[in-house]
């Protein structure tokens, strides 16, 4: 299988880029498909994604947020974001945001390191800050006029997205602001505000029953979508937790993760051909 994969740049003076696969002996014009990192960036384990999605037949985008003009932020280049998961790989995803358990995480990496460690994350987590889905909105919706207006592969063509962890929180946003999606598929994403189920399209939720931070933000948007009449299904997985898609950290769960990629194709092909 010839699978074509580059960097791309998009959008006004290129201020946008991402990663991009499709395969080469497909005939144009291939459902489009924009994929949302997690907290860590377009990193080794997103551009797997990205290509198991593209053997399946898409073409697929997957923006660096956290760049801009080729250029990511400072503090959050791949190896520091590297650096600060495998310091949170170490920790139960609940304490993640406890300085006292980072701080006794941090000591096994030394001085410098923890230094580093400790000013990504204190980037990451601050309010407002990198992992808030609405600043990416401007991204989100450079990609989705990329894909059905510039890149040949995908001109014309059906688009829909698909995130994880922060990315997830994305889609699902992008899923109430843009009528041209045809489906958002959320895998263990913040929900939106209830507010904005009003005008929402087709979103399809993947989460694990022992994600702690993110599930108490279902039910209400749930609610609301139901009232507001608008499409949102939830496969909830038990025994899995958060991130159980990621296959580099120790939440994988091999079961989730089989019946969701399959569940989410099956969506796909539905929603997008």
């Amino acid at each position: 299988m010839a699978l074509n994969t580059e960097w791309v740049r998009y959008g006004a003076e290129g201020e946008w880029s991402g990663y991009f696969a499709a395969i080469d002996r497909a005939a144009a014009p291939l459902p489009g498909l924009i994929l949302f990192q997690e907290a860590w960036g377009v990193d080794a384990h997103i551009e797997d994604v990205t290509r198991r999605f593209a053997r399946a037949g898409y073409a697929v985008l997957a923006p660096d947020l956290f760049a801009r003009h080729g250029q990511r932020r400072a503090g959050l280049e791949r190896p520091r974001l590297a650096e600060a998961q495998a310091l949170l790989n170490s920790l139960p995803s609940g304490s993640w945001r406890d300085p006292a358990a980072r701080a006794h995480a941090e000591a096994a990496f030394g001085a410098e390191a923890a230094a580093r460690i400790d000013e990504t994350l204190g980037s990451l987590f601050s309010p407002g800050g990198p992992l808030a889905a609405e600043q990416h909105l401007p991204a989100a919706h450079a990609a989705l006029a990329y894909l059905q207006e510039t890149q040949p592969r995908t001109r014309g063509a059906k688009i829909a997205t698909i995130g994880f962890c922060m990315g997830g929180a994305v889609s699902a946003l992008v899923g109430c602001r843009e009528p041209a999606v045809a489906v958002s598929l959320v895998f263990y994403g913040s929900s939106p505000a209830p507010a904005e189920a009003a005008h929402a399209g087709h979103i399809v939720g993947f989460y694990g029953a022992n994600d702690a931070h993110v599930n108490p933000t279902i039910a209400p948007f749930e609610t609301a979508m139901r009232d507001a009449g608008r499409p949102f299904e939830v496969q909830m997985y038990e025994g899995a937790g958060h991130a159980f898609f990621n296959d580099n950290r120790p939440s994988y769960h091999a079961s989730a993760s089989r019946h969701a990629f399959a569940t989410a194709l099956d969506v796909l092909v539905q929603a997008i051909g």
